[in-house]
């Protein structure tokens, strides 16, 4: 259940919130498929951050977060608010971050 939450929290830290820029995202968290933890590809599931119900004047980034669950690293992509740093993300995590990424062309949360 605590992964579950954890998976929660950072899926919206790195905003399952909103998005109007229309950058284009991987999607995904190794907590509830392995297959996160890899490189994505084509196949990998994706999305256009403009989807998302708009918050105003926003602009969108990608985001990758790895952290520590347990003795197991896990991973979360997907769309950020682009004002978010990683830092702003470590201080609020309820997890260690041990790395994370933030980049603003389509797919580049997919290394």
């Amino acid at each position: 259940m605590v992964s579950v939450r954890i998976a929660l929290f950072l899926a919206l830290a790195i905003s399952v919130i909103a998005g109007i820029s229309g950058t284009k995202c991987y999607l995904c968290s190794s907590l509830q498929d392995e297959k996160c933890r890899s490189a994505q590809n084509q196949d990998s599931y994706h999305l256009d951050c403009a989807r998302f119900t708009p918050v105003s004047g926003q602009n969108y980034t990608c985001g990758k977060i790895e952290f520590v669950e347990g003795e197991t690293i896990q991973v979360v992509r997907g769309c950020m608010i682009s004002d978010i740093t990683c830092e702003d993300i470590e201080k609020v995590a309820p997890v260690k971050i041990t790395d994370c990424t933030i980049c603003d062309t389509d797919f580049c949360n997919g290394a």
